[in-house]
């Protein structure tokens, strides 16, 4: 049995075409000056990265940049409703390539629709005397005070691991509690140390759901392989009983990633989509131009494909994105089998676009063995 990882997103930069990462879901520009480029060559495996301007951007670090993930977190002090219990985690290879003096965040947790409601994961300061730190906040509302630092090398990919938990024990406000693991290169800095919490910075009707990514002219640096775990008490797979606490262990650690690329090969054994041209189903469908597509012409309709992947071992989640004029009317699916029962995937919305997720076929974890097996999809609601 697949023990399960509470992914809840997974950003491998190889799917974009270099240049400007564009305004879709689930990333949204908020400073056209900030807005994310991916770039060639520099990822953690010589494939693509994300990073950020420095040419036009400010002497401070600043969002422009947000990416929006399933959440159903509340995290407000002394909130013993549906989601006021929680962990998560954000998990990716880092690499500051270059920086001069200065200081401030690098990644912050915020909300949709609220650009004031944030705070710091990860800081980074550079010195003469200390040279380059990454900084590990303990305190949620000053993440400048006493953080823990890490001193890096410059140009060096690091993975990095932010295990965060929180609750209240009462609906009084210092009943709240917040808790971090952080580890890099499967290391331990710091376990389940307690942070300081001394003020909200979400309401109570603002969920976390958003990675905020900043940006400076004095830092030039490279993310790859983004993944993302939460769980809270409002979901349906929650984990813990009831008077049970969450720990940043709730969600499972995520050791170091390599997002790979799966390629669509032939049509599977469910082919009910009608093609825009001569191109089978699989090729429409996955044709990167975006000039071919498949269409769905009643709901209940399934097209699945048969696919290749790179060698690939320890397999966490299979995810699938799709671009769709009825975005919410499409979901993913697959069959781990043609003779398989078709099984739907957890699927999310956002203008334009929908994003599937699958940790398991139903039983175990994936193998490059089972993927290649099975066959994947969509299928029109």
């Amino acid at each position: 049995m697949a023990i399960p990882q509470y992914m809840v997103a997974a950003e491998g930069f190889d799917i974009y075409p270099s240049g400007a990462l564009a305004a879709n879901y689930p990333w949204f520009v908020t400073n056209t000056n900030l807005r994310g480029q991916i770039v060639a060559n520099d990822g953690a495996f010589q494939g693509n990265a994300l990073t950020f301007p420095t040419s036009g951007a400010g002497s401070t670090l600043a969002s422009g940049m947000e990416y929006q993930f399933p959440s159903t977190m509340q995290i407000t002090r002394g909130n013993t409703a549906a989601g006021g219990a929680g962990a998560f985690a954000v998990n990716g290879w880092l690499n500051i390539n270059t920086m001069t003096a200065g200081s401030g965040s690098l990644l912050a947790i915020g909300t949709a629709g609220a650009p004031g409601s944030l705070f710091s994961l990860l800081s980074i300061s550079n010195t003469t005397t200390g040279g380059t730190n990454l900084q590990f906040p303990t305190n949620i509302n000053s993440p400048s005070s006493a953080p823990f630092n890490f001193n890096i090398q410059l140009n060096t990919y690091y993975w990095i691991q932010l295990q965060f938990a929180y609750y209240s024990t009462s609906t009084t406000a210092s009943s709240a509690v917040m808790k971090a693991s952080y580890t890099i290169n499967g290391v331990a800095l710091q376990l389940d140390v307690p942070l300081t919490w001394s003020a909200d910075v979400f309401s109570a009707a603002q969920p976390a759901n958003r990675l905020k990514f900043y940006a400076s002219n004095f830092i030039s640096y490279f993310w790859d392989d983004l993944v993302i775990q939460s769980v809270s008490s409002a979901d349906s797979n929650w984990p813990l009983a009831g008077g049970v606490n969450p720990t940043p262990e709730t969600v499972p650690s995520m050791p170091a990633r390599q997002i790979t690329v799966a390629t669509a090969t032939a049509n599977g054994s469910s082919v009910q989509m009608t093609p825009s041209g001569t191109e089978p189903n699989w090729q429409s469908a996955t044709d990167p131009t975006g000039d071919n597509f498949v269409t769905a012409t009643s709901a209940g309709q399934t097209d699945t494909y048969k696919w290749t992947t790179p060698v690939t071992n320890d397999v966490r989640a299979v995810v699938i994105k799709g671009n769709s004029n009825r975005y919410s009317n499409v979901e993913g699916s697959f069959k781990t089998s043609s003779a398989g029962t078709l099984e739907q995937m957890t699927t999310n919305f956002g203008p334009s676009r929908y994003i599937s997720l699958s940790e398991n076929d139903g039983t175990n974890a994936w193998t490059q063995t089972s993927i290649e097996a099975g066959e994947f999809g969509q299928t029109s609601r």
